[in-house]
């Protein structure tokens, strides 16, 4: 399955986390693959609308994940939605870092996979409002996203959500 990655509105600063994170995560498996596109103009807005944006990318027929270092108007992390994803690296280094860009980035191509790898979007998946340190969390408390990505697991309840919408058990581990 192949995702085309889109820079949107994206702090050049961030462009060589950003291609770390595409090469890291193409380096590693061998059933996505990530490619990098050229950077779009989006809005001089200082937040994104995620129901705007969704609009703007949907007309494409590939698998899109979107990258921007404005933050959603909504307060999210990122949204699915589709074939399409935004992931906002907004205040990373400043709130949630370390870990650094390049692994929040790597967390977020895996649960766009979740999705795209089992036929459904973030509203189906029913993220947990608390956290549980499943890679599923909402993050209503956003800090917790550090503890998230260090834990990173998927709880019984998405492993199963996952397995009967058509995504596949091999690699899964299990919790204890």
């Amino acid at each position: 399955m192949n995702f085309q990655i889109i820079p949107i509105d994206f702090d050049e600063t961030e462009n060589e986390v950003l291609t770390k994170a595409i090469n890291i995560f193409n380096k590693y498996q061998k059933a996505y693959f990530l490619k990098l596109m050229a950077h779009r103009k989006f809005s001089d807005d200082k937040e994104i609308n995620w129901d705007q944006i969704y609009r703007d990318l949907i007309d494409n027929s590939s698998r899109i994940i979107a990258v921007t270092s404005k933050a959603f108007d909504d307060n999210w992390f990122s949204h699915t939605k589709n074939k399409v994803t935004v992931i906002s690296t907004a205040d990373w280094r400043t709130f949630y870092s370390p870990p650094g860009i390049h692994c929040y980035l790597l967390m977020e191509f895996i649960v766009t996979v979740f999705y795209h790898s089992s036929n459904f979007g973030e509203i189906e998946s029913k993220p947990h409002e608390q956290t549980t340190w499943c890679l599923l969390d909402s993050c209503v408390r956003k800090t917790d996203i550090i503890w998230k990505m260090k834990i990173g697991y998927l709880c019984a309840e998405h492993t199963a959500l996952f397995l009967t919408h058509g995504g596949s058990n091999i690699g899964i581990v299990k919790s204890s």
